[in-house]
């Protein structure tokens, strides 16, 4: 793969691609050559930038993965576990298996959610507050600060932490099972629900978080609860749902942020300089086959390792 065309001034762009060069020729000058490409590629300034960018994209793409594999387990527990006649062993071990990717699940929104904070931090500087020994973070995205406060102070984050911190940690509860038939979609839909009973008996919960479990708790038909159907509790699927949907935006929009060029000229280096990094090591990874970028990860790979995925 050639260099791409990333700068507009014509000599910036040949330099570019003697450099590129220059470090195809040194990987393959010995070991002394390969050490040499390992540096340069260690010392890019935008190497920091796009692994905070990967470590998101995984982190996000694997409570994805997770919350399908939770979906899964409830909707086979269901099948097979609460019928007439079904085998209390085969019962026990479907529950685990709900609750070990419960515990995924959980797991995977709070490393998402610190991943986004420890992001923000590692490219922020520190500031003495003016009349106190306390340091500020100054963050090399402006909007982040305000974006950040708006979603970890929501009732919706503030539920999920106590949920993971507190209940998955010290008090396990058992599912409460409910099926009903859902209008909207014509089918039956089966719920694993957090009672609102065993919710308030097993903590105290802060305002925001309880007034989290009183908006979202639905009643046994899935509706919401009203002065003829109590709500009965909130259900697990739906709130991890909810709750990886606004992470999921907060981390396109950070992203967003990162990629852009100004935020590699608000650190001082060149705002081509992320593509030039991903350049650089399409360059030093020696191939025989046509090279290309992964969307996903920026790492270069051959056609032929392409086919091989989809097969």
């Amino acid at each position: 793969m050639s260099p791409r065309k990333i700068f507009e001034d014509e000599a910036e762009q040949r330099q570019h691609e003697e450099n590129c060069a220059s470090l195809q020729r040194a990987l393959f000058s010995g070991s002394k050559g390969r050490s040499i490409v390992e540096e340069e590629l260690r010392n890019h300034p935008a190497r920091e930038v796009h692994q905070a960018i990967l470590d998101l994209r995984v982190k996000y793409e694997l409570l994805i993965a997770d919350l399908e594999e939770l979906s899964k387990a409830s909707d086979e527990f269901w099948k097979k576990a609460l019928r007439p006649g079904s085998d209390h062993a085969q019962e026990c071990g479907l529950q685990r298996g709900v609750w070990r990717r419960a515990f995924h699940v959980a797991h995977a929104t709070e490393s998402l959610t610190e991943s986004v904070l420890a992001a923000a931090k590692r490219f922020a500087k520190r500031k003495r507050m003016k009349g106190s020994k306390n340091k500020k973070y100054e963050f090399a995205i402006p909007a982040f600060e305000a974006r950040w406060r708006t979603f970890k102070d929501s009732p919706l984050v503030e539920f999920n932490w106590a949920l993971r911190g507190r209940l998955f940690h010290s008090c396990l509860i058992n599912p409460d099972w409910m099926g009903h038939i859902d209008f909207e979609s014509g089918g039956r839909r089966e719920r694993f629900l957090l009672k609102k009973s065993v919710l308030y008996s097993s903590m105290e919960w802060k305002s925001k978080a309880r007034q989290y479990i009183e908006r979202n708790s639905v009643a046994s038909d899935g509706s919401r609860g009203d002065a003829r159907r109590e709500a009965i509790g909130v259900d697990l699927l739906d709130h991890y749902g909810r709750y990886a949907k606004a992470i999921g935006e907060l981390v396109e929009w950070f992203i967003g942020e990162l990629s852009s060029p100004r935020f590699g000229v608000s650190l001082g280096f060149d705002h081509h300089a992320l593509d030039e990094y991903l350049d650089w090591r399409v360059a030093t990874t020696p191939s025989s086959a046509p090279m290309t970028l992964c969307g996903f990860c920026g790492h270069p790979y051959t056609h032929s390792q392409q086919r091989k995925t989809k097969g």
